[in-house]
């Protein structure tokens, strides 16, 4: 065989293998960001999420009332930093002007000084401190005001499901007639 031809064959198979090795790394690529979030073992900052599925919504109760009012914003982002298959951080940021009750009224009135003051604290912030067995600890940061909540987590596949609920009146919250515990619903989807 010419010295030629063993070149050309030689570069022929590193061609090859290079192909494979890069369709190889391309699948475990779409693997993290289009399915699941549990399968590398390289440290992965995760942030599409699958808007049309997720979602963070709230009901506030009324005393004395049978009546309460749900919402969700419509403006947040979640990141999520995965290392050797496990969620190792969660950090969330709500954009508190997107407030979204159906009801134009209620909602200009959760923006303004008695709720969420959005003008001057136009974002509310979440990072976990710890997430072990289906329980997150971490900062909620509301008004400027940092308090640790915990809460159960349920991790699946490719989301993240949780409700708790917190007191309003740690974050000075104190509106005559309102139950100072809001209820907190979310589902994050991961993937487009």
């Amino acid at each position: 065989m010419s010295k030629t031809k063993i070149i050309i064959i030689v570069g022929i198979l590193l061609i090859v293998g290079f192909v494979i090795f890069n369709m190889n790394l391309k699948e475990k690529k779409s693997q993290l960001t289009g399915g699941s979030i549990l399968n590398t073992d390289l440290p992965e900052i995760i942030n599409n999420i699958n808007k049309e599925e997720s979602y963070l919504e709230f009901t506030g109760h009324a005393l004395g009332k049978i009546k309460s009012h749900s919402g969700k914003f419509e403006k947040w982002k979640v990141e999520l930093t995965v290392e050797k298959e496990k969620i190792e951080k969660i950090e969330a940021e709500i954009i508190a002007n997107s407030v979204n009750t159906g009801i134009k009224d209620l909602d200009s009135h959760l923006k303004n000084e008695d709720f969420f003051v959005s003008k001057k604290y136009p974002k509310i912030k979440f990072s976990s401190e710890s997430i072990k067995e289906n329980k997150i600890i971490g900062k909620l940061t509301f008004r400027e005001i940092t308090k640790t909540i915990e809460f159960p987590i349920n991790i699946e596949k490719n989301s993240i499901t949780g409700e708790t609920t917190i007191d309003i009146s740690e974050f000075g919250i104190n509106y005559f007639g309102v139950s100072k515990l809001v209820d907190i619903k979310f589902k994050i989807v991961m993937g487009n």
